[in-house]
C-alpha cells in the first residue's frame, strides 16, 4: 500500500486558496495519479504531475470532517490501464477562475509507491481519499462529470443499493424491475397475461389471471 506524505499546495494552489479566502468558491475537478519521481524538485513549482498515468473522477460524496477540513473521495479502477506503473504521484486539480484548471495540491510517495498492473494481470479498484483544510469547508464545489458517474459494483442490485438500467432505460427483472416501459409490457414480461374473453375463448369462465375462477 502506498505511503503518501502530507499533501502540499502548489504555488498555483496557494494563489487559488487566497482567492477562496476572499470569497471565491474552491472548485475541485479531479484527482491525478502518476509514476514520476520528484528528484529533489520543489512541489511548490509543479504545474502538472511529472508523469500522469491516470485521471480519477471525484465522487459526489465529499465529507466535512470538522469545521474546516474537507475529505474528497475518488474511485480508481485499472480497467483502462494499458501498461502497469508504479503509483508514486498523487495530485488534486482545481479550477482557478482566472487561470483555468491548475494542480492544486500534490504528494509523492517515492519508493513507497504501489505497483498498479493492467487488468489482464489483476483487477485493481481503490477508493482514494484526499483531505484539505480550507477556510470555509462549505464554500467548495466538487465537479462531477456526468459521463463519468458510476456506482460501486457491490451496490448493484443490493437491498438499499442501486440497480443499473439496461440500454433501453428500464430496470431488469433480476433487479426487481419489470423490464418494461408500459403497464402492458410489464404484464407480458412478468407472465401475468390476462385470460381471453368470451369472444375469443368459448371456454371462458372467469376473469382472473392466476387460473382460478
Amino acid at each position: 500500500m502506498s505511503a503518501f506524505p502530507k499533501m502540499l499546495l502548489t504555488n498555483a494552489g496557494i494563489i487559488l486558496q487566497a482567492k477562496v479566502q476572499g470569497g471565491v468558491t474552491l472548485e475541485l475537478t479531479r484527482i491525478g495519479l502518476g509514476d514520476g519521481n520528484l528528484n529533489g524538485q520543489p512541489i511548490s513549482l509543479l504545474k502538472n504531475l511529472i508523469n500522469q498515468t491516470a485521471s480519477v473522477p471525484i465522487m459526489d460524496d465529499k465529507q466535512i470532517i470538522n469545521s474546516n477540513t474537507l475529505q474528497v473521495p475518488g474511485f480508481f479502477s485499472n480497467q483502462d490501464i494499458q501498461v502497469g506503473f508504479w503509483w508514486r504521484e498523487f495530485g488534486v486539480f482545481a479550477n482557478d477562475p482566472d487561470s483555468g484548471e491548475i494542480l492544486y495540491a500534490y504528494s509523492n510517495a517515492g519508493n513507497a509507491g504501489d505497483y498498479i498492473p493492467t487488468i489482464e494481470d489483476q483487477r485493481i479498484e481503490k477508493l482514494i481519499y484526499a483531505s484539505f483544510t480550507v477556510q470555509n469547508a462549505e464554500n467548495v464545489n466538487i465537479t462531477i462529470p456526468q459521463s463519468d458517474t458510476f456506482i460501486l459494483k457491490k451496490e448493484k442490485g443490493q437491498p438499499n443499493g442501486v440497480a443499473l438500467l439496461n440500454p433501453d432505460g428500464v430496470l431488469e427483472i433480476k433487479y426487481g424491475g419489470t423490464k418494461a416501459k408500459t403497464a402492458q409490457e410489464a404484464i407480458y414480461n412478468l407472465g401475468c397475461m390476462p385470460r381471453e374473453n368470451l369472444l375469443d375463448n368459448a371456454y371462458f369462465v372467469g376473469g382472473g389471471t392466476d387460473g382460478n375462477f
